[in-house]
C-alpha cells in the first residue's frame, strides 16, 4: 500500500513544487526594494516537498498507520484544501474595500525583518489581519510584509510565510493551509517562528450522550475541529490545544479534536511537545502522536 501511495504522489508532487516555486519567486521579488545598495542579501534555500507530501487539492491515500488507536474514527484525509478557488466577478472591488476598511493592515513591499515584519504570499482565497483587529485584508494571490503577530486565515487557500532569521536578512519559508492562525517570531536570531491555531466550532464537542458508554466512545472518536497542514524548510512550530509540533523542514499536520491534539508526520521528523505533561517525543515520517486532554 505504501508503494501505491508513492506512485500516486509522484504526479501530485510536481504540483506542490510548482506552487512552492511561485511562492518563493514572489517573496524574492518583494525583497528587492528593501535591499541596501551594493549589499547582497543571503537567501536560505527552501527544500521542495518530498514525494510523500500532500499538495493542496490532492487527496492523500489512506495508509495502514493512519488508523489512529482510538481517536481517528471521524477525521477527513490529510490533503491540504484546494487554494485555487474560482475568482468571483467582484473580487477586485471587494479587495479594494477590504484594504481601505478601518483598522485593516496594508501589505508593504520589502523584506521580512527579524521580530518585526513577516513576509506573506497568498494562493487562492486567503486573508490577513492585525492581532486583535476585526478588519481583514485580502491576500488572494498577493504578496507583501505584515507586522509580527498577524492573524492569517488560510482555510480556503494557502499562505507562504517567510521570516528573517538573522540581522543579515537570511530567510526561511513554509507553506500553510487549512486553518486560522497567528504568526509570532521572536526578536532574537535563530528563534522558532510559532503558529498558534485559532477558530473552529468546539460547540460540537458539547453534544450530550445517551449513556456513559456512548459518551466514552464519542470521546475516543472525537471529530477534527481544526487542522493546519504545513510544508517547507526552517524552524517553525505549530501549536494546538494540547500539543506543539516543532519542525526544521518537513511536511506535517496538527489537528485539534474535541478531546485531543493529533500530530501527523508525512515527511521528516517532528518534535512534539505534550502541553499537558511536558513530555517531548520525536515523531518520524508515517507516524503520529495523540495528546489527550487532561
Amino acid at each position: 500500500m505504501q508503494r501505491d501511495m508513492r506512485r500516486l504522489s509522484r504526479l501530485s508532487v510536481l504540483v506542490a513544487v510548482l506552487a512552492l516555486a511561485l511562492v518563493l519567486t514572489a517573496v524574492a521579488v518583494a525583497d528587492k526594494p528593501a535591499q541596501p545598495p551594493g549589499q547582497a542579501k543571503k537567501q536560505q534555500q527552501v527544500d521542495p516537498p518530498a514525494a510523500d507530501a500532500v499538495p493542496p487539492g490532492q487527496a492523500k491515500p489512506k495508509k495502514a498507520q493512519d488508523a489512529a488507536p482510538a481517536d481517528d474514527a471521524a477525521p477527513a484525509d490529510d490533503a491540504a484544501p484546494d487554494p485555487a478557488a474560482p475568482a468571483k466577478p467582484d473580487k477586485a472591488a471587494k479587495r479594494d474595500d477590504a484594504a481601505s476598511a478601518p483598522g485593516a493592515i496594508a501589505l508593504e513591499a520589502g523584506a521580512p525583518e527579524l521580530g518585526e515584519r513577516l513576509g506573506v504570499t497568498g494562493l487562492g482565497e486567503a486573508k490577513v489581519k492585525a492581532r486583535g483587529g476585526h478588519a481583514w485584508t485580502d491576500l488572494s494571490d498577493r504578496a507583501g510584509t505584515v507586522p509580527d503577530d498577524a492573524v492569517v486565515d488560510a482555510r480556503q487557500g494557502a499562505v507562504a510565510v517567510s521570516v528573517a532569521v538573522d540581522d543579515q536578512g537570511t530567510q526561511q519559508a513554509a507553506l500553510f493551509t487549512g486553518a486560522i492562525f497567528t504568526v509570532h517570531q521572536p526578536a532574537k536570531p535563530g528563534g522558532v517562528t510559532e503558529l498558534i491555531l485559532h477558530g473552529g466550532n468546539f460547540a460540537v464537542c458539547d453534544a450530550p450522550a445517551a449513556d456513559t458508554a456512548t459518551a466514552a466512545a464519542a470521546k475516543r472518536r472525537s471529530p477534527v475541529v481544526r487542522r493546519l497542514w504545513g510544508t517547507g524548510h526552517g524552524r517553525f512550530r505549530t501549536r494546538g490545544r494540547y500539543a506543539a509540533a516543532t519542525v526544521r523542514g518537513t511536511t506535517w499536520t496538527v489537528e485539534d479534536r474535541c478531546h485531543s491534539t493529533v500530530t501527523k508526520v508525512l515527511e521528516g521528523i517532528v518534535a512534539v511537545r505534550d502541553l499537558v505533561t511536558g513530555a517531548l517525543t520525536n515523531v518520524h515520517a508515517g507516524g503520529r502522536l495523540r495528546v489527550a486532554a487532561p
